[in-house]
């Protein structure tokens, strides 16, 4: 199968931006893997402090990484580093493997000011047995349909 790419822009702020990027279209055994992602600014731009997640609930803000949280499985942190003549941007992206989205896929992206920012989001397909569906959908769910 051939790997799907989304890529957009968000506009990232202070208190934090979620987009919606897949919606659930109603069948669990067809799942995605995210294979690799990447957050930077647009051409030209200074990058900012921003902190990005990608996951799987939209109630998720950048400014509460946890790994603890099995609804989140990626992160990317950007950073200013150097004096005022050396500066230099230092991003570091942690993916937690093998997460497969049965349903929906989120991103969200804190910054120290308002700006926008590129996305790319690199998914395989996966066929899923009936049991493996319903793993996925329960994983998803991070054991808990109170949200």
């Amino acid at each position: 199968m051939m790997p799907h790419t989304l890529r957009g822009q968000i506009t990232a702020s202070a208190s934090g931006t979620v987009k919606h990027l897949i919606t659930d279209d109603g069948r669990y055994r067809n799942g995605l893997e995210v294979v690799d992602f990447a957050v930077w600014p647009e051409q030209g731009a200074v990058i900012d402090n921003f902190t990005g997640i990608l996951g799987r609930e939209f109630d998720m803000t950048a400014d509460r990484a946890d790994a603890a949280d099995s609804r989140q499985f990626g992160w990317v942190i950007g950073s200013e580093v150097g004096g005022a003549s050396g500066n230099q941007n230092a991003v570091q992206y942690i993916l937690d493997p093998f997460k497969v989205i049965v349903r929906d896929l989120f991103i969200s992206i804190q910054s120290s000011s308002t700006q926008t920012y590129n996305y790319m989001v690199v998914l395989m397909p996966v066929e899923l047995t009936p049991e493996e569906g319903l793993v996925q959908l329960i994983k998803e769910r991070s054991q808990d349909d109170t949200r």
